[in-house]
C-alpha cells in the first residue's frame, strides 16, 4: 500500500534528466501563473530569541528520528519521505545542518518557509 512494497531498485525508464526537466518545467509553469501577481511582502524577521542551552543533534540522533518516521509526505516537504530514507547516509549532513539552527534559533530557514493553498470545494454553506 502507497508503494511500500515497491521494487526501488528495479529499472525504470526515467532518468534524472527527465527528473530535473519535469520540475524545471514545473517552476516555468508557476512563474509564468504568477508573473502578473503582486510581489509578496517581506519576510517576516528572524527571531530575537534563542535556546542557550540547545544541545545540537548529532547526525546519528537525526538519523534516529528520520529512519523511524512513517511513509507520509506532504506536497510541501521538499524531499519525499522514502527518498530521504533511502538516501539517508548521502543527505544526513546537510539535514542534520538544517536541524540544529532551526531547533536552537526556534525557526526554519527562509528557503523552507512557503505558504500552502488549498481549494476547497464550495459546500453550499
Amino acid at each position: 500500500m502507497f508503494g511500500r512494497d515497491r521494487d526501488v531498485a528495479a529499472l525504470t525508464s526515467h532518468t534524472a534528466e527527465d527528473f530535473a526537466t519535469f520540475y524545471a518545467k514545473k517552476v516555468d509553469t508557476i512563474r509564468a501563473a504568477t508573473a502578473d501577481r503582486p510581489t509578496p511582502p517581506p519576510a517576516a524577521d528572524a527571531a530575537h530569541c534563542s535556546w542557550s542551552t540547545f544541545r545540537q543533534l548529532s547526525a546519528a540522533e537525526v538519523r534516529g528520528l528520520i529512519m523511524p518516521s512513517p511513509m507520509k509526505s506532504y506536497t510541501l516537504d521538499s524531499v519525499p519521505t522514502f527518498l530521504l530514507k533511502e538516501f539517508v547516509d548521502v543527505l544526513l549532513p546537510y539535514v542534520t545542518n538544517m536541524v540544529n539552527p532551526s531547533l536552537s534559533q526556534g525557526r526554519l530557514p527562509d528557503s523552507e518557509t512557503r505558504p500552502c493553498y488549498v481549494a476547497a470545494e464550495a459546500t453550499g454553506i
